[in-house]
């Protein structure tokens, strides 16, 4: 596991588990329709937080509002891995990140990237754990999902960095990020110090 992570999923515990009467609850968002289809990733949260794992992801595209602590959630997208098992780190992340953002309004002819850029430039598409094309992690096996960031979740409720811990479940497509409540002091603490650089 990435040696970031490894306290907060010692600090969370192996699921099943409980969830904290002192967590946040995730308000459903104003904006949120039945018919989309981060809906289904929103009634997932309950499910991902009791049965799934906790590993690291990085954010690609998320709302300005979300940094500026002016929006209580908005949709976004990170790249992850769904095995636990699989390390990888923040500069892994970040370098998939950037191979994965250099296909906005590019026209590859690889049919996979091609598809990742179509969702990229549409901006509103959503999609949970699409395989990442191998060329552009370096052969990690890498995922890309559409997302629901809750401000509540964050220190301070807003996103200063763009690396977090997600929870994901074997069966379970959509992946959530995991409530700062249940951070580990030492990931709180690099995140926050990054946050006031």
């Amino acid at each position: 596991m990435p040696r970031i992570l490894q306290n907060t999923r010692i600090h969370v515990g192996a699921p099943p588990r409980s969830p904290h009467p002192g967590a946040p609850f995730a308000v459903r968002p104003g904006w949120l329709s039945p018919s989309d289809p981060l809906d289904a990733a929103h009634r997932e949260l309950p499910r991902l937080l009791e049965h799934g794992d906790i590993v690291l992801g990085h954010v690609v595209l998320a709302n300005e509002a979300l940094f500026r602590g002016a929006a209580s959630a908005a949709a976004g997208c990170v790249v992850h891995p769904r095995d636990p098992a699989v390390r990888c780190e923040v500069d892994e992340l970040q370098r998939a990140t950037r191979a994965i953002l250099e296909l906005r309004g590019a026209t590859p002819a690889d049919p996979d990237q091609a598809e990742l850029a179509r969702i990229l430039d549409a901006e509103t598409e959503r999609c949970f754990s699409m395989p990442v094309p191998p060329v552009l992690t370096r052969g990690k096996p890498l995922f890309f999902s559409t997302v629901i960031f809750y401000a509540p979740h964050f220190p301070e409720h807003r996103l200063v960095t763009n690396f977090l811990p997600m929870l994901v479940c074997a069966d379970v497509p959509q992946v959530a990020q995991l409530p700062a409540f249940y951070w580990a002091q030492d990931f709180l603490d690099a995140w926050c110090d990054i946050g006031a650089v």
